[in-house]
Parts: structure tokens; C-alpha cells; sequence
């Protein structure tokens, strides 16, 4: 992609533990050419002396996920800041890595963006002190629910929502669509645990255990939401999972399920998307910023009665399941990786002409 009219862009990045190598909001890094800075998982012993004393920055931060790591990574971006003026730094996860390092524009002036993730109701419990946003020249959203909060904060000029993209090329629909015997079970897919609602889905499958021989759920989250289904005959627990065992579980299955207890982007729904599989999710704002009814059959926030009456119909209606796994795909084009990244240049370029006529008019 083409880096035309922009100056240097550096990135600051986290790598989640449950995410998929090809899974993330960070792979934007892969079509956006930039200087990657990563967050600091292991400090050595100099950034830890450093933490150390300049612990009071981190302690009373105002932000639940701005720690130790969160600090030596802005001094590690810090140092690059005071190299030259006009550059860029992304901060792709701002919930837990800005914090300090806009004061430095007293003495280099260089532009901040900040991507947000967390719903409304929980960025105002992860970010209580909001002052330091005001050194933000961008925020992006990936839910337009969210605009509302950053546009009271920091004016509506510097607020944009781009969705979170895909990985469009790695998860798509198999060459060759496997073909389901007649006395197979009916596989209901979950991914994930941020924001789940795991007590549904477990309710869920304790009633149709009972009902329904022919139906199985397969699980795929973290071993510390294990206990909800336990006992249970018909699920199957996993994790740790390949990416392309991740991709071939979206491409094998019938139906992904996907309760949520709120949202913003949603990194399974948008795989499950992308590989053609049709879709029970929570209806909630952030979710229809991707899907509506055309692509997903949308079931009311904790309402369990629809959520299984709704996989019901599904498995009794192949031909519609086809129909919702083509739109699906059809859908998750617009939200692949190359053109999410181009959006965010866009915003990049705004903010560099938005400095250059600011300067003009002084």
C-alpha cells in the first residue's frame, strides 16, 4: 500500500494470548508500512530500575489497563518521539498503552492516534481519567455506539469510526465444502470469552442435551471458562488451537454462535463471516455496525427462549443457513484488511493537512 504524502508512522502494538497469528486488530501493521514498536512483555533489569522510579506514572494513571509495561513501552516510543517532529505514533490498543506520552509535544511537535476498543459502559470503567486524551489528534472507533463518548471528549473533528478488519484471504469458505452425512450432528461453533455470555450458552446446551441427540456444540475459549460447561455430554472443550484448525472449524461447522454480553468489533464473528458461516448473535448496537438480518439472525440481548428457538429453525433449514453463509461472506469483503488500512491512512493524512493549514493560517 502506498504511503504517499505521509510522514514516518510508528505503531504501537499488543499482541493478545487468545488471538490467532492471523486474527487481531494489530495485523493492521501488515499493510500499513510503519516502524512497529511492541508492547514490553519481559522488561530487562535497566526498564525495570526505570519503572521503578517512575512508578507514580503508572500507579496513577486513571487507567485500569495502563501498567508497568504500558510505561516502558511509551519510554521505548518516547525515545523515537524526540527524534525528529512530524511523525506519527498509532497506539492500536490506546486502552492499555497511552497515557504520558503527549506531554511530550511541548518539545517535539508529532501526532498521536489512538485506537479505542471497549464498549461505552467499560471504557468509562477502564479509563477514568480522561485528561490525557486531550493530546490526541485522532481517535478511531470500531463502533459507531462509541462515537458519542470520544466526540463529548474531543470534539467531533477528531473522532472516526473504521471498523476492525479481517483477514479476508485466510478466512474464507473451503474449496471444497464439506459435505455432512445424514446421521451427523448438527455442530453449533463457539469462539472466544471477552464479553461472552457464557451463562446462555451453557443454559442453552443443558436444555437441547436433554432434547436433542443431534445437536453438538464445539467450544473454543479459555480453560478459566471451562467450568461452565461441565458435566455437559454433548460440547466439546478446546483451546489452544492452529490457526488453520481455527479456520476449519469456522469452514466445518453449521452455525457459530455468538451470545455477548456487549460489544464493539468482535474478532470471531468476523472470521466466522469471512468463511461463509452462518451467524446467531447477540443483537446489539456494535454488532449491527457489521451484520443485520440479511447476513445473521439476530436474537435480543439475554433472551435464551430465542436464542435456541433461533438454532432450531436453523438446523431444520439448510437452504436458508446456505443463503446467510453467502451473505455473510458477501459482507466481510468490506471489512478486509487492505481496505480498513487504507481508511486509516485517510485519517492519517487528514490530520498532517489539518497541521499544514493550521500552520498557514498563523
Amino acid at each position: 500500500m502506498s504511503q504517499q504524502n505521509l510522514p514516518t508512522i510508528n505503531m504501537i502494538v499488543q499482541r493478545h494470548g487468545n488471538h490467532a497469528a492471523v486474527s487481531g486488530y494489530d495485523r493492521i501493521v501488515d499493510y500499513i508500512p510503519a516502524n512497529v514498536i511492541n508492547r514490553v512483555r519481559d522488561p530487562n533489569f535497566f526498564q525495570k530500575v526505570v519503572a521503578r522510579f517512575l512508578r507514580t506514572l503508572y500507579v496513577r494513571s486513571g487507567s485500569q489497563w495502563y501498567g508497568k509495561q504500558g510505561l516502558i513501552t511509551e519510554l521505548i516510543a518516547a525515545i523515537k518521539w524526540m527524534k525528529s517532529s512530524g511523525q506519527i505514533f498509532h497506539f492500536v490498543y490506546a486502552e492499555n498503552g497511552f497515557r504520558n506520552i503527549g506531554a511530550l509535544k511541548k518539545f517535539r511537535r508529532n501526532h498521536i492516534v489512538c485506537t479505542y476498543h471497549t464498549p461505552p459502559n467499560r471504557f468509562a470503567e477502564v479509563v477514568l481519567d480522561h485528561t490525557h486524551l486531550n493530546a490526541i489528534d485522532a481517535a478511531i472507533v470500531l463502533a459507531k455506539a462509541s462515537y458519542g463518548i470520544f466526540e463529548d471528549l474531543l470534539g467531533s473533528d477528531r473522532v472516526h469510526y473504521i471498523p476492525h478488519g479481517v483477514d479476508t484471504e485466510f478466512f474464507r469458505p473451503a474449496l471444497h465444502p464439506v459435505v455432512h452425512q445424514s446421521n451427523e450432528n448438527f455442530r453449533c461453533l463457539f469462539v472466544g470469552s471477552h464479553l461472552r455470555d457464557f451463562k446462555m450458552l451453557a443454559n442453552t446446551a443443558r436444555s437441547l442435551e436433554r432434547e436433542r441427540t443431534d445437536i453438538h456444540f464445539e467450544i473454543i475459549t479459555l480453560k478459566m471458562d471451562y467450568h461452565y460447561f461441565e458435566g455437559l455430554s454433548n460440547v466439546t472443550l478446546r483451546r489452544r488451537i492452529s490457526d488453520e484448525e481455527l479456520r476449519l472449524a469456522y469452514q466445518s461447522s453449521d452455525v457459530l454462535l455468538m451470545p455477548l454480553l456487549d460489544a464493539t468489533a468482535n474478532n470471531s464473528m468476523l472470521e466466522a463471516m469471512a468463511c461463509g458461516l452462518p451467524i446467531v448473535v447477540t443483537d446489539l448496537p456494535g454488532v449491527r455496525d457489521y451484520l443485520d438480518e440479511n447476513c445473521a439472525c439476530m436474537v435480543l440481548p439475554g433472551d435464551g427462549e430465542q436464542f435456541r428457538e433461533t438454532i432450531l429453525s436453523l438446523l431444520d433449514n439448510p437452504s436458508q443457513r446456505s443463503v446467510l453463509g453467502q451473505r455473510a461472506r458477501t459482507k466481510s469483503l468490506e471489512y478486509s484488511l487492505p481496505l480498513i488500512a487504507q481508511k486509516t491512512e485517510e485519517v492519517y493524512r487528514q490530520i498532517i493537512n489539518q497541521t499544514k493549514n493550521h500552520s498557514r493560517k498563523r
